[in-house]
C-alpha cells in the first residue's frame, strides 16, 4: 500500500511538473508571435505608403531585425530578472532546521512600473516556505531592475529559477544575453575606453561607498581605521573575487565594507565598448569617530 501511495505522488508530480513546462512553452510561444507581430506593426509604420509594393522584401527584413531586437530586449529582461534575484534569496532558517531543499520553478508576470502578478510554482511538491522565499524575492527583484524603453508592450510573461540546496550546489546558470548585429556596439577607441572605465569605475565605487555602516559595537569601543578593498567585477555585473589591501586589525571594520560590496551586487554589467573581460576596482573607507 505504501508503494502504491508513493507511486501514485510520484505519478501525479511528474504530471504537475509536464503541465507545468506545456504552459511556459505556450507562454514563450504566445510571447514569440506576440513579438513577431509587434515588429511588423513597427516596420509598417516606419514604411512610407507609397512605397508598399516596391520595398516588400525590405519591410520582411526590417521586421526580422526588429523583431531580433525585441526579442534581445526580452531576454535581458529576463537575465536582470533571475540575476537580481539570486542577490535577493536568503535561505529561511526553519527550512534549513527542517532539511527543506530543492528547485524553485516560478512563472510569472512582469509590468512596466516593476510590478509581478500571477506568480505560479512549477512544482507543487517543494516544500512552501521554500516557495514564499522566492516569491518575496522575485518581488524585490523585480523593483531593482530596469526595463529598456525600446521593450514593446507593458506587461511580460516571465520565469525563475532557485535551487536551495544544504550542500550549497550551484545555482541554474543563465548567460547574459548578446545583442543581434542591429544593436552590437563597436569598441572604443583606447583613450576613450580609459574614460568610460574610470566613469563605471566611480559610480559604482559611490554606491558601495554609500553603503557602509560603521558596527555599533567597533564605535562604542572606539575601533578606527582606514579599510581598503580590491574587489573584482565580471563582464556581466557579477562579483568577483574580493582581496584585502590593507592590513586593518579590526576585523569588524573591514567585514562591513566587505559588507557593503556584497549588498551593491550584482553591479551593472560593463559598457558595451570596453574590451575588459573584468575590471579590478579599488575601495577604501577610512572608519572616523
Amino acid at each position: 500500500a505504501e508503494a502504491r501511495r508513493l507511486a501514485e505522488e510520484r505519478a501525479a508530480r511528474e504530471a504537475a511538473e509536464k503541465l507545468a513546462k506545456q504552459r511556459a512553452e505556450q507562454l514563450r510561444q504566445a510571447q514569440a508571435t506576440a513579438i513577431k507581430a509587434q515588429a511588423e506593426r513597427l516596420a509598417k509604420a516606419q514604411k512610407p505608403a507609397s512605397s508598399k509594393a516596391s520595398n516588400s522584401k525590405s519591410t520582411a527584413k526590417s521586421a526580422d531585425i526588429l523583431a531580433a531586437e525585441q526579442d534581445y530586449y526580452l531576454q535581458q529582461l529576463q537575465w536582470q530578472l533571475q540575476r537580481q534575484l539570486e542577490a535577493e534569496v536568503s535561505y529561511p532558517a526553519w527550512a534549513k532546521q527542517f532539511a527543506q531543499e530543492g528547485l524553485v520553478e516560478m512563472d510569472l508576470e512582469l509590468n512596466r512600473a516593476g510590478e509581478t502578478f500571477n506568480l505560479r510554482a512549477r512544482d507543487d511538491s517543494v516544500a512552501k516556505l521554500l516557495v514564499s522565499e522566492v516569491q518575496r524575492a522575485v518581488q524585490s527583484a523585480a523593483s531593482k531592475i530596469s526595463i529598456n524603453d525600446d521593450l514593446e508592450g507593458q506587461q511580460w510573461p516571465l520565469s525563475v529559477s532557485y535551487r536551495f540546496s544544504l550542500q550549497g550546489a550551484e545555482q541554474p546558470t543563465m548567460a547574459m544575453p548578446q545583442p543581434p548585429k542591429s544593436l552590437q556596439v563597436k569598441k572604443a577607441p583606447p583613450a576613450q575606453q580609459g574614460q568610460l572605465r574610470q566613469s563605471y569605475e566611480d559610480v559604482q565605487r559611490e554606491r558601495i561607498l554609500s553603503a557602509v555602516e560603521y558596527p555599533k559595537a567597533a564605535q562604542i569601543l572606539k575601533k578606527k581605521g582606514l579599510v581598503e578593498l580590491q574587489v573584482e567585477i565580471l563582464r556581466d555585473g557579477k562579483l568577483g573575487e574580493i582581496k584585502e589591501l590593507s592590513n586593518n586589525r579590526h576585523r569588524e571594520l573591514t567585514q562591513a565594507l566587505i559588507n557593503a560590496v556584497k549588498q551593491n551586487a550584482p553591479f551593472p554589467p560593463l559598457p558595451a565598448e570596453l574590451s575588459d573581460s573584468s575590471l579590478k576596482l579599488k575601495v577604501s573607507h577610512d572608519f572616523k569617530l
